[in-house]
């Protein structure tokens, strides 16, 4: 029952989801999709060690109730951002906190549609594209990679979670930047690949 209950809150977000999440990243700024290209690499990471390898080999072949169970989870999380937003107002547009909160909330629209695309053909193409849009920001890194830092230094907070137990440093957020989850690689033999546009 409670599977159930799970699935249909999961369909429900990401049918509200997918047809704004790939314009709302191709969207942001180069600096914030490379942000969120680190942030949304780490989700996947810490999930992958709840959920298994599929997470980022082949997300699509999730099966539904774990699926679900992880797209309820990040909407809830996505929730709680939504209702610090207000924490926000009034703030100058270069304190480091607001663009930390936009490039996580791009970093959630993107995993939770990741997560759902074994419950969505919609959440699937949205996916592909959000990352494609994320992907071609990566040269933006470092001036991500600086973001990140000053946030991390101003607010005493990580700017990634936490992957097997690390914290993170520098050289991982670069790495993370530059880099897509193995479902986006290519096999042996194929060509390489990459977010379809």
């Amino acid at each position: 029952m409670f599977s159930f209950v799970q699935e249909r809150k999961a369909a429900a977000a990401l049918e509200s989801l997918a047809p704004a999440a790939p314009s709302n990243v191709a969207s942001a700024p180069p600096m914030e999709r490379a942000a969120a290209l680190i942030v949304c690499n780490a989700l996947l990471l810490r999930a992958s060690s709840a959920y298994g390898r599929l997470v980022l080999e082949a997300p699509s072949r999730l099966d539904p109730s774990v699926a679900a169970e992880a797209v309820c989870h990040l909407v809830d999380i996505r929730l709680r951002m939504e209702a610090s937003a207000q924490a926000l107002d009034g703030r100058a547009e270069t304190d480091p906190a607001v663009a930390a909160f936009r490039w996580e909330m791009l970093a959630n629209e993107v995993a939770t549609l990741t997560m759902g695309s074994a419950l969505s053909p919609d959440a699937a193409r949205a996916m592909r594209r959000c990352w494609h849009s994320m992907w071609l920001a990566r040269r933006a890194r470092e001036e991500a990679v600086r973001a990140m830092t000053a946030y991390a230094k101003a607010y005493s907070a990580d700017p990634i979670p936490a992957i097997n137990g690390k914290r993170a440093t520098d050289d991982l957020l670069r790495k993370l930047g530059g880099t897509l989850p193995p479902m986006f690689r290519p096999k042996a033999g194929k060509t390489a690949g990459k977010p379809a546009r």
